[in-house]
């Protein structure tokens, strides 16, 4: 999702300003994008616990 609004942020500093409906777009892409990544980021901290306990034992 963030190379679409990534792609979509270059689209609009090359060619001006698109529609209304594409800059909600963009703002949802980029919203979404970013609780995956918190959520990635949330997920790996998990499994890193997890190692270390079971190295422990």
């Amino acid at each position: 999702m963030s190379g679409l609004s990534v792609a979509r942020i270059v689209s609009i500093n090359l060619d001006g300003m698109p529609n209304a409906i594409l800059l909600g777009y963009t703002a949802i892409e980029l919203a979404l994008a970013s609780v995956a990544y918190l959520f990635i980021k949330q997920e790996k901290a998990q499994q890193q616990q997890q190692n270390m306990i079971a190295e422990k034992a």
